[in-house]
C-alpha cells in the first residue's frame, strides 16, 4: 500500500509559472509525483458543468486548490515530497465576496465571467402588492460559509482487480455520480472503473463530489499498485465543499387582516471558484423563498457568482436554510407590526390543499403545514405562560421563537430518474439492489422494510446491496430529499412485479388461483392452510424453468423545468412540512445565548420507521442549532473543528418530538423525507426567539456572542 498526498496553492488566485518535481522525485521512497500534464484523460470534473481542473493547469482559483499529486511508501515521505516541490506563482487580483465578483472591472474566473447562475420567479403584480399592503418590512440578511464538520475526513484507497478494472473504496455519498467522471479523468470507458462507498462517518451533503477518487485512481492506474488517501482536518477546511453563502434582501408586506399581499426576495450567492452545484441551489433557493406561505403577488431575483474561494456545494438543505432564516426573521417583524401572535399569522397564512406557489403550482392534499403548527401549538402556549412569570430583574432574558419550513422533494425541475432491482435468492431471501448510499440516513433499513412489506415477507428476508457501482444500477443523487419518494417508489415497484412473478408460479405448482396465494416465508393458499411451498422450492422451480427472479424498475419525478423568464413551471412532486419553536436564555451582559428547549413538528406523511424519523429530527435541530449561533468557515483561516464553531453535547437543548403523518399520494406508503427539512426551521426559530428576548434583531448568522453584545449595544443607541 502507497499513501498519497497533495500539495494545494497557497494563494487565492494565482499564475503557475514553473513546476519542479525533481528533488522531490530522488527521495528514497518516492514512487510518483504527479501534475496535470500526467492525467491521461480529462482533467476536468463537475455534477454540472466539468469545469474543475483535478491538478490545476495554468493557474490556481483558491487557496487550498490542488497543484500535485504524490505518492510514496509511507506518510512521512509523502509529506516531505511535498515539501520538496517548487511551484512558482504569480499573485493575480483575487475577489472574495460575491457583490464584488459581480461589480464592473472585478477579477475575472473563468471565460464566461463571475456569473455562475441567475433565477427569476414573478407571479401576479409586486407593485400593486406592496401599494395594497397596511404594514411593509423591508430587511437584509447575510448567511455564511459554513463546512459540514463530519467526523471522518475525504478519505479512500485504490487497487487494480485481477480482471485489470480499478477499483475506489471512499466515503463517497454519490458513487455513481463520480465514476463517470472518474472514467474520463483516466481516459477509460466506465467499465474500467468502479466505485464502492465504505461506510461513512458523516457527509451531509460535503461528500458528494469528487474528493479523493480522481486521485487514487490516478495514481493506481499509474503505479499499478494499492494507493491510500486520507485528508487531514486542515485539508478538509480547505479544499471540500462548503454551505454556500447568501446575502438576501426580503420585503414583506400584509394588510389589516394580516394576510400576506407581497414578497420581493433578492438573492445573491456565493458558489466558490468552479460551478458544482450552484445553479440547483439558486433553484432551489429561488423556488423556497416565500416560505410555506400563500401569497398572491411575488418577485424573486436570483444570482450566484464566482469567488476565489473554495467551491460551495451540498449541505443539508439545499439553499432552505438561508432563504427561511431570512423570510422567518421578517415574518416575525411584520406580525409585530401587525400586533398578530407569530403563531396565529403562520396559521393565517399556511399553505393549504389548492394554494397556488410562485412558480405556479398547485399544491396538493399532501400540504401539511398547518398541521405541524397545531401540534406545537400547545406546548408553545404554555411556553408563553411560563414566560409571563419569569422574574426579569436580572441579566437573563428568557425568549420563544418560531420556524416553519417547506421542502421540496428532488432537484428542482429535473425529474431524478432512479433505478433498482429486487430478486428472489436461492436460498429464499431477497436482495434489493439500489445504489444510492446510505450515508446514515437509514435508507438500507427503509428500502429493506419497503420491500418487505410489498412482498409480504418478514423483514429479515430482506437485505440491500447498495452503493457500489459495479453490482448496482443508477439510483440519482442520494440528496434533496428525494430517497424515500423517488427510490422507494421504484423499489415498491419492483417488489410488486417480483410478488406476482412468484405467485403465479406458486400457484401453478399447487394447482390454485394466483390471487388465492398469500405471501410469506411461505407460499401458501388461502383457502386451503397448509397447502404450502417454500421460497427456496420458488427459487428453485425458476432457476429449472428458467423463470427469471430479478425485476426492474425506474423513477423519475413528474415534474417540469421551470420558465427562464418568468419561473413558472412545477419543480417539484410533492413537498414535506415542519415546524419548530425554541426556547432561549439570553444574558444581556455577556451575550451568551442558551438554547433551553426546542420542540419540532414535522410531517412525514408516513413514519416507515420512527425511531429513524426522530434520530434524524434530533440530528436537524442540532445542526440548526450550530448554524443559528456558532458555526462560520473563513477561506484562509478556518482550519480545525474548534475554529469552525460546532455545537458539543453540553449545548444540546432539550428536544420534544411531534411525528406528524399526512400522506402523500404521489410517494410509497405516503412516506416522504425528513432528513434535509429537519435542519432547516431551527436557526429561524432560534433567532426569533433572541429578538423575543431582547428586541434586538440579528441579521447576519450565527449569533455569537459578540454579534449579540453588538446588536443590544446598537439597540440601545
Amino acid at each position: 500500500m502507497l499513501f498519497a498526498g497533495v500539495l494545494r496553492s497557497p494563494h487565492p488566485h494565482a499564475e503557475i509559472q514553473s513546476l519542479d518535481i525533481e528533488q522531490a522525485l530522488r527521495l528514497p521512497g518516492v514512487r510518483a509525483v504527479l501534475s496535470a500534464r500526467d492525467v491521461p484523460g480529462l482533467n476536468r470534473f463537475g455534477s454540472i458543468r466539468e469545469d474543475q481542473p483535478l491538478l490545476a493547469e495554468d493557474r490556481v482559483r483558491f487557496i487550498g486548490e490542488p497543484v500535485v499529486l504524490v505518492a510514496a511508501e509511507s506518510e512521512e515521505v509523502a509529506q516531505e515530497a511535498m515539501g520538496a516541490v517548487r511551484v512558482r506563482y504569480r499573485p493575480l487580483p483575487h475577489v472574495f465576496g460575491a457583490g464584488e465578483a459581480l461589480n464592473e472591472g472585478a477579477p475575472t474566473l473563468h471565460e464566461g465571467g463571475n456569473l455562475c447562475a441567475s433565477r427569476r420567479i414573478v407571479k401576479g403584480d409586486i407593485l400593486r402588492g406592496f401599494e395594497e399592503s397596511a404594514v411593509v418590512v423591508d430587511e437584509v440578511y447575510f448567511a455564511p460559509f459554513v463546512d459540514h464538520a463530519s467526523m471522518e475526513p475525504e478519505a479512500g484507497f485504490a487497487f487494480v482487480a485481477a480482471d485489470g478494472t480499478i477499483e475506489v473504496h471512499s466515503c463517497s455519498q454519490q458513487p455513481h455520480l463520480v465514476h463517470p467522471q472518474v472514467a474520463k479523468i483516466l481516459g477509460v470507458p466506465p467499465g474500467r472503473v468502479r466505485l464502492v462507498q465504505t461506510p461513512m462517518g458523516g457527509s451531509f451533503g460535503g461528500k458528494s463530489d469528487m474528493a479523493t477518487e480522481g486521485f487514487l485512481a490516478l495514481l493506481t492506474q499509474r503505479l499499478n499498485l494499492p494507493v491510500q488517501l486520507v485528508f487531514s482536518r486542515e485539508d478538509s477546511f480547505n479544499a471540500s465543499s462548503k454551505r454556500h453563502p447568501f446575502h438576501i434582501r426580503c420585503k414583506m408586506g400584509a394588510d389589516s387582516e394580516g394576510r400576506l399581499t407581497a414578497i420581493r426576495i433578492d438573492l445573491l450567492g456565493n458558489t466558490g471558484a468552479y460551478t458544482t452545484v450552484g445553479p440547483g441551489v439558486l433553484d432551489r433557493a429561488a423556488t423556497h423563498a416565500t416560505g410555506p406561505y400563500a401569497c398572491p403577488n411575488v418577485l424573486v431575483e436570483g444570482k450566484m457568482a464566482f469567488t476565489n474561494v473554495c467551491s460551495c456545494s451540498a449541505m443539508r438543505g439545499f439553499g432552505a436554510p438561508q432563504v427561511h432564516f431570512a423570510l422567518e426573521s421578517t415574518l416575525d417583524i411584520l406580525a409585530a407590526r401587525l400586533g398578530v401572535d407569530p403563531l396565529e399569522f403562520r396559521l393565517r397564512n399556511a399553505f393549504r390543499p389548492g394554494c397556488t406557489t410562485a412558480t405556479g403550482q398547485e399544491i396538493g392534499s399532501g400540504a401539511g403545514m398547518g398541521h405541524c403548527l397545531k401540534a406545537l401549538a400547545k406546548e408553545y402556549h404554555l411556553a408563553r405562560e411560563d414566560q409571563a412569570n419569569m422574574k426579569s430583574d436580572g441579566p437573563i432574558r428568557r425568549g420563544i421563537g418560531l420556524g416553519c419550513q417547506w421542502y421540496g422533494l428532488g432537484s428542482a425541475g429535473r425529474q431524478n430518474p432512479t433505478e433498482v432491482e429486487v430478486e428472489l435468492q436461492e436460498d429464499g431471501t431477497f436482495l434489493v439492489r439500489v445504489g444510492l448510499v446510505d450515508q446514515g440516513q437509514g435508507s438500507d433499513t427503509m428500502f429493506a422494510q419497503m420491500a418487505a412489506e410489498t412482498l409480504g415477507v418478514p423483514f429479515e428476508c430482506v437485505n440491500v446491496l447498495s452503493g457500489d457501482t459495479g453490482l448496482t444500477l443508477n439510483p440519482g443523487a442520494a440528496h434533496a430529499g428525494r430517497t424515500i419518494q423517488i427510490v422507494g417508489r421504484a423499489i415498491v415497484r419492483a417488489a410488486k412485479e417480483l410478488r406476482e412473478r412468484l405467485r403465479t408460479v406458486a400457484a401453478q405448482t399447487l394447482e390454485e388461483k394466483p390471487e388465492n396465494i398469500r405471501s410469506g416465508r411461505y407460499l401458501e393458499s388461502s383457502i386451503f392452510p397448509g397447502h404450502r411451498i417454500s421460497l427456496r422450492q420458488v427459487a428453485e422451480l425458476c432457476i429449472r424453468r428458467h423463470i427469471d427472479v430479478r425485476c426492474f424498475a425506474e423513477d423519475r419525478s413528474a415534474v417540469t423545468s421551470l420558465d427562464p423568464e418568468m419561473g413558472q413551471g412545477v419543480p417539484f412532486e410533492s413537498y414535506t412540512w415542519g415546524a419548530q419553536m425554541a426556547e432561549v436564555d439570553v444574558n444581556t451582559e455577556t451575550g451568551e445565548v442558551k438554547v433551553v428547549r426546542v420542540v419540532a413538528a414535522h410531517d412525514v406523511g408516513k413514519a416507515i420507521n420512527p425511531n429513524h424519523v426522530r434520530a434524524q429530527i434530533e440530528g436537524g435541530v442540532m445542526m440548526g442549532l450550530g448554524y443559528a449561533l456558532k458555526e462560520e468557515y473563513r477561506p484562509g483561516e478556518t482550519r480545525d473543528l474548534k475554529g469552525h464553531g460546532i455545537p458539543r453535547i453540553k449545548d444540546t437543548p432539550k428536544l420534544t418530538t411531534f411525528i406528524v403523518e399526512v400522506p402523500e399520494p404521489m410517494a410509497p406508503f405516503g412516506a416522504k423525507a425528513v432528513a434535509e427539512p429537519a435542519s432547516v426551521p431551527t436557526a429561524p426559530a432560534i433567532l426569533n426567539a433572541i429578538s423575543d428576548a431582547t428586541c434586538a434583531r440579528i441579521t447576519s448568522l450565527p449569533a455569537t456572542r459578540r454579534r449579540v453584545l453588538e446588536c443590544l449595544k446598537s439597540k440601545v443607541q
